[in-house]
């Protein structure tokens, strides 16, 4: 018994298909269609400021994500799945668009032994290409008269602020927590992404 070969075009053609998808939801729409229809999810995210002290986003943007009318007055639509295959608009500045629903399955837990910790460890899930410096390093110094000798000791000493995410709710939360007792912090971390 022979088993038929598969036809050659069969991967190309469907690597071509699979990259044409994201392409074949989205199409060019009158402005009356793009004006009654929604934005997309999360639009709005892109280039927006962040406050890394606050760790809240600051309503000022860098790409302007309000304009969705191209000067011959249309726009993209694109049909969205994790939305019952809703058409929504998407801004002129963005260039591709699709949604992609998938999550980390590897949840991830920490203890924080102090308030700082914490607000650390949540700030650094961020970013840590932010950091400046805020620190002063000095050699220090000191001699003690030891009877007829002298004895010197130097030291390298080295302080620093983190002002990252000292101002966030959760650093503001855990700082009252421990100012009315002794508490241990968790945090729990689940990621998901729903668009790209």
């Amino acid at each position: 018994m022979s088993v038929p070969a598969p036809p050659l075009f069969s991967l190309p053609l469907l690597l071509l298909l699979s990259q044409l998808d994201s392409a074949l939801t989205c199409r060019t729409a009158s402005q009356s269609q793009c004006d009654s229809a929604p934005f997309d999810p999360g639009h709005n995210l892109a280039g927006e400021g962040f406050d890394v002290v606050t760790l809240k986003r600051k309503g000022a943007y860098l790409i302007d994500l309000k304009t969705y009318l191209s000067p011959s007055k249309t726009c993209t639509l694109c049909s969205n799945p994790l939305q019952g295959n809703e058409l929504q608009k998407i801004p002129l500045s963005v260039v591709d668009w699709r949604p992609y629903s998938h999550c980390i399955e590897d949840i991830s837990s920490h203890s924080h032994a102090s308030v700082s910790n914490l607000a650390q460890s949540t700030t650094n899930k961020i970013s840590t290409k932010w950091k400046g410096g805020l620190s002063n390093e000095a050699k220090v110094s000191v001699s003690v008269p030891v009877g007829l000798v002298s004895v010197s000791v130097e030291k390298d000493v080295g302080a620093s602020i983190e002002m990252g995410g000292s101002q966030s709710d959760v650093a503001i939360f855990a700082t009252t927590k421990t100012e009315e007792d002794h508490h241990s912090f968790f945090s729990q971390n689940l990621c998901c992404r729903h668009y790209r």
